[in-house]
């Protein structure tokens, strides 16, 4: 954890909103991590998933797009520092 929350969430109700969950270990690390925090409830949402390549049991309550396992770049998502500016997310090949 390289910030802490900076604000008590103790009996708060908690979206986390990811881009990607690949693995699935941050996710999971993250959700623990704000249960821990006192939160009264934990939710998930990513705008893509890649069941394909999870290491650890989660789901996400709320998803955009599953895919399969492809590398994807655009929207956000980078390879290096390139393509994260490009308003689409496409393959990578």
């Amino acid at each position: 954890v390289v910030n802490d929350v900076p604000d008590n969430i103790e009996g708060y109700d908690v979206l986390i909103v990811d881009d990607i969950i690949d693995t699935g270990i941050t996710m999971e690390f993250v959700v623990d991590y704000v249960k821990a925090k006192g939160a009264n409830s934990v939710k998930t949402c990513t705008l893509l998933d890649k069941p394909s390549r999870r290491k650890v049991e989660i789901t996400a309550d709320y998803c955009c797009f599953e895919i399969e396992d492809v590398f994807v770049v655009g929207y956000g998502l980078n390879y290096g520092d390139f393509y994260r500016n490009i308003p689409y997310v496409f393959n990578w090949k």
